[in-house]
């Protein structure tokens, strides 16, 4: 599935700038999306919006899985970039006619764009490589991508000083089209392949996700990561709101992901590719859940807008460094329409349970009058039993890839030193 000869290193380049557009996009929309809701409502109406958001989004999650099942991410992913941009610019205008509206609007839209368009590109990156292709390109492809968020921390920041709060939305809708210009341009030129069989259903993807031990303990993963940082972020965005007073959270926000995607980058070049190789792809899963629990109970010890900051940033970072790299490249043993089926519930749907769950948690606790400091346990619990789940990932990795090579030469065959989990 890999371009051949000196065609190569420009598919590669392609990929990394795609990845760079897409980053940017997606942290510019998360730093306006919370900064226009919260220049809106008060912080304790977010655990609301996050439920009802997830809620509103898992139909649509499944039906783009299916979607992907049949016909793959190549022609979908652009044209959900088009409408997602066009979607802006409808809301810029409706932001000045009802700007409480066009707050709730413009959560909901970025909040399921975001994630899907993220998945939908790595979907892209997936089955544009075969697996020892995207071993020894996807730290390159990742740096382009926290570059990215560098770059998208950035575009807000200086739109905050410069142009009014809505009209960052007509700039990412800039960056979107750039990325739809970019995805159709990966996808020339790659072998094409057929699609799935009409029977594809989102039952039948569930079930294969409950039947694999590989998918179904990444799920579980998945899910509790979530649950972790929305208690987290709910702590983090109540701090940064009582500190900005009455100049507004966006520029907050803007330097926040600005500076947090520098460490990421940094993280991405230095330990990523580090981290698999000495911890193989499987293990290094780990580094996210171990990195919530040290920076969580950090927080719990030592209270206060700085070490809640460390916190909501240390699991950014993992996330979109070290854990990043790893959750894309574990996907590679599995079959093609198996990850078609799959990839997008899990790296969207799974996301989304795990913020509705997360938001009912955070909803009771502060019915109950709890204090921040229990959010932060929540928190931390939810991470720990995380870390529980991903032991189990380096045996249900290996056994995929033995499963995969079985598949493709009859008879037993020894896994590769350097494809070990």
């Amino acid at each position: 599935m890999t371009m051949q000869g000196d065609e190569q290193p420009g598919v590669v380049r392609v990929a990394l700038i795609g990845a760079l557009l897409v980053i940017a996009s997606f942290v510019g929309g998360k730093a306006a999306r919370d900064a226009i809701l919260l220049s809106n409502f008060a912080v304790t109406d977010l655990p609301l919006f996050v439920g009802a958001a997830a809620i509103t989004s898992l139909p649509i999650v499944l039906l783009v899985g299916r979607r992907f099942a049949r016909h793959g991410p190549r022609g979908l992913v652009p044209a959900l970039g088009a409408l997602s941009a066009s979607l802006l610019f409808a809301e810029w205008v409706l932001y000045d006619y009802a700007p409480k509206l066009g707050a709730v609007v413009i959560f909901f839209h970025l909040t399921l764009f975001g994630a899907v368009l993220v998945s939908g590109f790595w979907s892209i990156i997936n089955e544009r490589f075969d697996a020892r292709t995207a071993r020894k390109y996807i730290g390159r492809i990742g740096v382009g991508a926290t570059v990215g968020g560098i770059v998208g921390g950035l575009i807000v920041e200086r739109a905050s000083v410069y142009l009014e709060p809505s009209a960052i939305l007509l700039v990412l809708a800039g960056l979107q089209l750039l990325c739809v210009a970019l995805q159709i341009a990966l996808s020339r030129g790659a072998p094409p392949i057929a699609p799935h069989a009409a029977g594809t259903t989102e039952s039948a993807a569930l079930k294969v996700v409950a039947k694999t031990p590989l998918l179904r303990n990444l799920a579980i993963l998945v899910v509790l990561g979530a649950i972790a940082a929305t208690a987290i972020d709910y702590v983090f965005k109540a701090r940064v709101v009582e500190a900005a007073g009455k100049d507004g959270p966006l520029r907050f926000f803007a330097i926040y992901y600005t500076a947090t995607n520098i460490l990421t980058a940094l993280a991405q070049i230095v330990l990523a590719r580090v981290t698999l190789e000495r911890l193989g792809v499987a293990r290094s899963i780990a580094t996210l859940p171990a990195a919530v629990t040290f920076a969580t109970a950090g927080a719990l010890v030592f209270p206060g807008l700085a070490s809640t900051v460390i916190a909501r940033s240390s699991e950014m970072i993992v996330r979109s460094s070290m854990y990043r790299a790893a959750y894309e490249l574990i996907y590679t043993p599995l079959a093609e329409q198996t990850k078609r089926a799959t990839k997008v519930i899990l790296d969207v749907g799974g996301e989304r349970i795990g913020d509705l769950l997360g938001a009912q948690l955070v909803g009771l606790l502060l019915y109950l009058s709890a204090p921040p400091e229990t959010l932060l346990a929540a928190g931390l619990i939810a991470a720990v039993v995380a870390l529980c789940f991903a032991a189990a990932l380096p045996r249900n990795y290996t056994r995929a890839l033995e499963q995969s090579l079985e598949v493709r030469v009859p008879g037993p065959v020894p896994v590769p030193s350097d494809m070990s989990a």
